[in-house]
């Protein structure tokens, strides 16, 4: 799989294992595994501030053509991340469009933000492409800690730009610890749907708001 800051990439099938990088932007996955993937940010010398983000996939009109897989697909589709962390970023992992994702085995520690706009969070969904809204996030023994120092943020947040709607996120046995703001969150409560959460992700708690009133979650 080739990787670069900011490529415009279309890898499928492919492993990618302890790789780290303050960026990696992706346009359209399919079938991909990112394992043992841990990431330390920091600004653009390379030797103190904070990452911009650890991981991200956009939709990407002008990469259209640049599909030479062999596989026909346009959009991103059965991402897996296992076993892998991010911290000292404004954000670990971004996810602006696609479906089923899968989130196992993880810790998503310590990315404070960046005062005085800029929310630490751990893993940031958000929509951006109409029709394109990401659908189908599983995070499965996940944990959210210390998001926001420098800016109050989430372990996990949603925000819709488009009049889309995020849908089908489930939370099983994760544990939100001492973040600045809230465990999970929106600021577009009305565009997140179907929040499913399984265990207890409020044991670890030691922030201001475990689960957000924005969020209206479906206890399993």
């Amino acid at each position: 799989m080739f990787c670069r800051r900011l490529a415009r990439q279309w890898p499928d099938r492919s492993r990618h294992r302890s790789e780290r990088r303050d960026l990696l932007c992706f346009a359209f996955m399919k079938q991909v595994t990112f394992n043992d993937f841990h990431c330390t940010g920091a600004d653009a010398n390379g030797g103190s501030g904070v990452g911009n983000k650890a991981w991200s996939n956009i939709y990407d009109n002008p990469a259209m053509n640049d599909n030479h897989t062999g596989v026909n697909f346009s959009d991103t589709d059965l991402v897996t991340v296992t076993n892998s962390s991010a911290s000292n970023f404004i954000a670990g992992p971004v996810i602006h469009s696609g479906t089923n994702f899968q989130f196992s085995g993880k810790v998503w520690p310590d990315n404070p933000g960046q005062n005085p706009t800029s929310p630490g969070i751990g893993i940031w969904i958000a929509a951006g492409a109409v029709g394109h809204s990401p659908i189908n996030i599983a995070i499965a023994g996940g944990k959210f800690i210390n998001n926001g120092s420098a800016q109050r943020g989430y372990g996990v947040f949603a925000t819709s730009a488009t009049a889309d709607t995020i849908s089908e996120l489930t939370l099983k046995n994760v544990i939100f610890n001492n973040n600045a703001s809230a465990g999970i969150d929106s600021d577009t409560p009305t565009n997140v749907s179907k929040v499913f959460i399984e265990g207890n992700p409020c044991a670890g708690m030691n922030q201001p708001t475990c689960i957000s009133s924005n969020i209206v979650p479906e206890f399993r």
